[in-house]
């Protein structure tokens, strides 16, 4: 569930303001409001913050290196950019110098000195690339002195020579470098050595990571708490600090301010106006189910909104079901199932916490077990004809393609009907006149199913036949969608009719009726990227057929562990999406919240300090 948040207005004394900030980081219960300031300090800051961070990209990360520790940070920092802005222009040097070589080596190795000396005395060379055509003509019709140097690929290198410059061809040719290629190699050479050296400096400033991450740490905390500082609004002698905390613990918030002689003033969250409501953190309490779900969901920055629903408690039950048929494979199950076992041991063994994501895991690893043993799918063979337990517990309605298709629509149709009855709940408490749009909603879903069921698996499933009543109640949908979709509490019922028959409305209500087709269309991906796995994981199977054992070990070990890979990839595209897209769009869920974070910063570095 989410819990309810109250509004404060913090008031402190205008010259404790900066003790204050220290002390509200402690009670780790103030969400501080807007932070949209910005001023010369925090820019400051920042530009410290950026520097920092990129000088720890410059270093190595995973060597083998004693930790060192400065009192001079700034100096350390000032060393390993002036250390890596070397290595990069000495590695361009290289790279300017073999490119120049690959464009001068065909001439052969030349002294720059000596041609421009000549040139000086009037005695000039210029160096030329031409293909067959051009070179034949200047051979013949040359009235100078022409060398050919080299011929490579259709290009013709070669040098002329004359006392006079308009007696050289009227063509481009190439500039002389300032080195010669022998020159140039000599320098790639002096150039690497250097920049052995000064990696070798790198590695051994890296030593200082800990202590530079120490001091991005130190900077981030402080800017949130200067940017803090700055969002008070000053009162005469007074400062006003606006933000929320949750409303359960208004009271002993009460206490710890009245401690340290402070004064707020609280009232509820909400003000009626979208812009500021939007603004209201939203904190998460999971329920019991809902905890197992809730690390997934918070790792992806799923944040439903103040106003909206926590459907974590929904989602541990679809997304385990849905995990299993993604994956689909008995042996693939009791993989995850001993993975997870082994965290879960390792982790109490060492005493550290366990995420309560890890025996979700367990969780659905039994799922998949359970819906391997009734598909009769172990690494992509079926074992039930060598086994008569199993052959027992094996599913003849699942071993049917349309038995797996049935139950996916059927799970689609029932996690779109929870979301609808769950917004239909919400819509009678909060405004009753729009309740009938969930109504109009149901039934459209509800005759889809069996035109779906029709269309895609045909007249025999459990359901029937495509009954007569398909179209009018999906017209009756529609209406109730259009009338009581824009009913607002305080508006006349009239004028929301009138509202929700514009033309814009009735569009977008018509594609809401396909959109709803091809949501329940959508759960289909639980039967066919199940089967894709199954059909991947059986045909290497069959490939190894009659190789020798290793080999066909090797090849079923590399295979399966790809087939697991893309099958853990498909979990996270398809079973993620059913809950956060289609289930969150029918239960009314646009995942735009703002995550409560209390204030925690304190203000490690004196602005001062930040300039040295």
């Amino acid at each position: 569930m989410i819990a309810n948040m109250s509004r404060i207005s913090l008031i402190v004394a205008r010259n404790e303001r900066e003790d204050a900030l220290n002390k509200l980081a402690e009670t780790n219960l103030f969400h501080v409001g807007s932070l949209d300031n910005y001023n010369d300090s925090i820019a400051e800051l920042h530009r410290h913050l950026t520097h920092a961070e990129l000088m720890l990209r410059y270093i190595p990360e995973k060597i083998e290196i004693q930790e060192m520790s400065t009192t001079d940070l700034h100096l350390i920092l000032t060393e390993i950019e002036t250390t890596y802005t070397k290595r990069v222009e000495l590695e361009k040097t290289i790279q300017d110098y073999d490119r120049l070589i690959n464009n001068y080596d065909a001439w052969g190795d030349f002294s720059v000195k000596n041609i421009h000396y000549l040139a000086d005395e009037g005695h000039m060379i210029r160096l030329y690339k031409v293909d067959s055509k051009t070179y034949k003509t200047l051979k013949n019709e040359a009235i100078i002195p022409l060398y050919l140097c080299a011929v490579h690929k259709g290009t013709y290198y070669i040098a002329m020579y004359s006392v006079e410059e308009d007696k050289f061809p009227s063509i481009p040719y190439e500039e002389i470098p300032s080195l010669s290629p022998s020159e140039m190699k000599s320098a790639i050479k002096q150039a690497q050595k250097e920049i052995l050296e000064l990696t070798l400096k790198l590695n051994q400033l890296a030593g200082y990571r800990s202590q530079i991450q120490e001091y991005i740490d130190n900077l981030q905390e402080t800017i949130m708490f200067e940017r803090t500082s700055d969002a008070f609004t000053d009162d005469e002698e007074l400062s006003i600090l606006e933000g929320y905390i949750p409303t359960e613990d208004i009271n002993s918030f009460r206490e710890y301010a009245r401690k340290h002689g402070w004064a707020f003033h609280a009232k509820d969250a909400l003000t009626g106006d979208e812009a500021t409501d939007s603004e209201i953190p939203t904190k998460i309490k999971p329920s019991f189910w809902g905890k197992f779900v809730q690390p997934m969901l918070d790792s992806f920055g799923f944040v439903p909104g103040y106003q909206e629903v926590d459907i974590s408690g929904v989602m541990f039950f679809f997304f385990a079901i849905f995990f299993a048929m993604i994956i689909g494979d008995a042996g693939y199950g009791s993989i995850f199932l001993l993975i997870s076992l082994g965290i879960m041991f390792k982790l109490k063994s060492a005493g550290k916490a366990i995420s309560p994501f890890v025996p979700y895991i367990s969780i659905m690893s039994l799922a998949t077990i359970a819906w391997g043993i009734l598909t009769d799918n172990w690494f992509g063979a079926q074992l039930s004809p060598h086994v008569p337990a199993l052959q027992s517990l094996k599913s003849d309605f699942l071993a049917e393609d349309s038995g797996v298709q049935f139950l996916s629509f059927m799970l689609g149709f029932t996690h779109l009907v929870i979301a609808h009855v769950w917004s239909f709940a919400r819509r009678i408490k909060h405004n009753p006149k729009s309740a009938l749009v969930d109504i109009g909603q149901l039934m459209m879903l509800s005759a889809l199913l069996f035109l779906i069921m029709d269309m895609i698996i045909g007249p025999d499933t459990l359901l029937g036949a495509r009954p007569d009543w398909i179209v009018p109640v999906i017209i009756i949908g529609v209406v109730l969608v259009l009338l009581f979709g824009e009913q607002q509490p305080l508006i006349n019922i009239f004028k929301g009719f009138g509202n929700g028959l514009q033309f814009d409305k009735i569009l977008a209500t018509l594609l809401g009726a396909i959109g709803n087709f091809g949501d329940i269309l959508s759960y289909i991906r639980l039967y066919a990227v199940g089967l894709a796995g199954f059909s991947i994981a059986s045909s290497f199977n069959n490939l190894t057929a009659g190789l020798p054992i290793w080999v066909a070990a090797v090849i079923l070990l590399l295979a399966h562990t790809l087939n697991i890979m893309l099958s853990l990839l498909s979990v996270v595209v398809h079973a993620l999406r059913l809950n956060s897209l289609e289930f969150s769009t029918h239960v009314g869920l646009s995942w735009a919240g703002n995550a409560y974070k209390p204030f925690t910063s304190k203000k490690v570095i004196q602005f001062a300090d930040s300039k040295k």
